[in-house]
């Protein structure tokens, strides 16, 4: 009769049977988790704005453009574009890395507006600079006209005035063109005559220095066959 044992290797065989089994297990782990895959941080990339036209005039369309760029390839994703707190809308990059957005509901003003490209997977977001936007009153036009004309002889002559608003160098600023229409008059006569009457015209002397205004004269021949008008520019 043999004494009970007690040291280590009391059971080999069940040891490394649990040994394979662990192992086992851990390369069942391994292979279904795949290799290590290493961390790579998203490249850098700048965003830059520019607007089709700065001033432009109220009502009409701007195009407002970014162009995001990136060392080692091209970004993909969408820009953001931002009139201060408030959102313009969004569009997304072309292959070449550029996107627009036409805006044409800004107000008369100064707007500072911004691009923001959301980044990607592989490209970090940016943000341009911001692009000041200045949008400017519409010109318009005020046209006074009357009838008959061509009038005949003994009628009263016929003076049409244009009034348009602009911009000039020093702000905005009036211009006028009058044109007058006086039947059976050659246009060299009938031109002398606005020219004069422009000088003594009281309102032609309250205004004179402050807009610009241009001289013609509609002449109407006889007959149906309308007359060359002439144009004179004054200096005022």
């Amino acid at each position: 009769m043999f004494a009970p044992s007690f040291g280590p290797n009391r059971h080999p065989g069940r040891r490394c049977l649990a040994l394979s089994m662990a192992l086992g297990v851990l390369l069942a782990a391994a292979i279904s988790q795949g290799p290590a895959r290493a961390q790579t941080t998203p490249t850098e990339t700048a965003t830059i704005l520019e607007a089709s036209a700065n001033p432009a005039p109220a009502g009409k369309p701007v195009t407002l453009k970014a162009r995001v760029t990136a060392t080692g390839g091209t970004p993909t994703g969408t820009v953001a574009f931002q009139a201060g707190a408030g959102s313009l809308g969004s569009a997304a990059l072309s292959p070449e890395g550029s996107a627009t957005l036409d805006v044409s509901t800004l107000a008369v003003g100064r707007h500072t507006i911004t691009a923001v490209y959301g980044g990607s997977a592989e490209f970090a977001g940016s943000a341009s600079a911001p692009l000041v936007q200045v949008i400017d009153k519409a010109a318009t036009t005020v046209t006074v006209t009357a009838s008959p004309n061509p009038g005949t002889v003994g009628q009263p002559v016929t003076i049409t005035a244009r009034v348009s608003i602009g911009k000039g160098e020093q702000g905005f600023g009036l211009a006028v063109q009058l044109e007058g229409n006086l039947p059976e008059v050659e246009p060299d006569t009938a031109m002398a005559l606005m020219q004069a009457a422009h000088q003594i015209c009281p309102y032609s002397n309250a205004t004179r220095g402050n807009i610009d205004v241009a001289l013609s004269v509609a002449q109407a021949a006889l007959g149906d066959t309308a007359a060359t008008a002439a144009e004179h520019q004054p200096s005022v």
